[in-house]
């Protein structure tokens, strides 16, 4: 096999058929009985990173403290007077006009599970979040990206959307359309790849995977439909940076390589190593972190090599009370459990225990 480092590494939801969950209506908001303290962060709080996973999202503060919440869930009936249905992510809907009112520092979006309908979550320039779902956007194919205009940051999710901040910092979303795009197992590019995200779309009733990645000279948008090569799992993986993709009960990863120009995607037949420890060793130093259920990998420090391994039950649980009390440089969010890396480098994982639905008040702009 050949030795590959890898920059980037991205995780995304192994395909599945296409389908709601049947649950019987119940109502599960108790955000107004909460506490204080896990309402709201600090009021002097300015988010400047977030993260999105299937069940609830993160902002990280400019001191370093995390704060976390539950998304906005609204209950969907099979039929009219049935008790049956599932739930889906019940963010207001924003048009690309409703975006451009305001400038964004950072972009995340969520993965498939509770039909997430391509959620996304914002930092506006003023700090405030707007968690929403992109309606009224263009269907955009592979050729009409370097029409788009040039852009610094992306964020793809299910259901084909994705979102990107322009060089005037305007958030603008769009759904790519890759019912006739050619599957690849590598990406070669001539151009280094400043940053890329990992979305969905469904093609056939099957979940398909792909990339959007902005190139750094141009900074131009691109999107391709990843394909699946059998390879067998390398005893090491490299990397320097890893970036994950809200996952639900299977994983696959992407990788970038050291040179920044060769995206390869690895799932059911490319497989990368993942260790069973329980209870999880987490005594080493990490550059970076990245959980997508049920799996954690971090890079190790300084070798940068990968080290994967699946969640143990272990795991203790934590409010945002509790994560108030700690410093985070990054966190990742899994599905039922969440893993962040500290400011000295070291790892901790936790099972959420966040009751507190829809973004909170101090952050939301609406």
């Amino acid at each position: 096999m050949k030795k590959y480092s890898f920059i980037f590494l991205l995780f995304i939801l192994g395909g599945s058929f296409c389908g709601k969950n049947v649950q019987t209506d119940a109502s599960n908001d108790s955000s107004n009985n909460l506490p204080p303290e896990e309402r709201n962060p600090p009021e002097n709080a300015k988010a400047v990173f977030i993260t999105m996973g299937t069940s609830e999202a993160c902002i990280i503060d400019d001191n370093n403290k995390p704060f976390c919440w539950l998304h906005l869930k609204k209950f969907v009936h099979l039929y009219p007077g049935s008790t049956a249905g599932g739930y889906e992510i019940d963010y207001p809907k924003k048009s690309n006009a409703d975006l451009s009112a305001a400038k964004y520092l950072d972009v995340a979006g969520a993965g498939e599970g509770v039909d997430g309908f391509g959620a996304i979550c914002a930092i506006r320039s003023d700090n405030k979040i707007l968690c929403f779902m992109p309606e009224g956007v263009q269907t955009v194919l592979p050729a009409d990206l370097s029409g788009l205009g040039k852009f610094k940051k992306v964020a793809a999710t299910d259901k084909g959307f994705f979102c990107a901040i322009d060089m005037n910092d305007i958030l603008k979303c769009y759904k790519f359309d890759a019912s006739y795009s050619i599957a690849k197992d590598d990406l070669f590019q001539a151009q280094e790849i400043a940053t890329i995200s990992i979305g969905a779309t469904i093609i056939g009733g099957f979940y398909k995977h792909f990339g959007c990645f902005i190139t750094e000279e141009d900074n131009l948008l691109h999107c391709e439909l990843f394909g699946e090569g059998f390879e067998p799992a390398s005893a090491k993986e490299e990397a320097s940076k890893i970036i994950p993709y809200a996952g639900n009960i299977n994983f696959s990863v992407v990788s970038l390589s050291k040179d920044k120009k060769n995206i390869r995607y690895f799932g059911r037949n490319r497989k990368i190593t993942i260790e069973e420890n329980n209870p999880m060793d987490l005594s080493q130093k990490y550059q970076q972190i990245a959980v997508s259920s049920p799996v954690f990998c971090g890079i190790l420090d300084p070798s940068g090599e990968i080290r994967c391994q699946k969640v143990s039950s272990e795991r203790l649980k934590k409010t945002n009370s509790d994560l108030q009390k700690d410093s985070f440089s990054s966190v990742s969010i899994g599905h039922n459990f969440a893993c962040g890396l500290h400011p000295d480098k070291s790892a901790s994982c936790w099972i959420p225990d966040i009751k507190l639905e829809g973004v909170p008040k101090n952050l939301s702009v609406e």
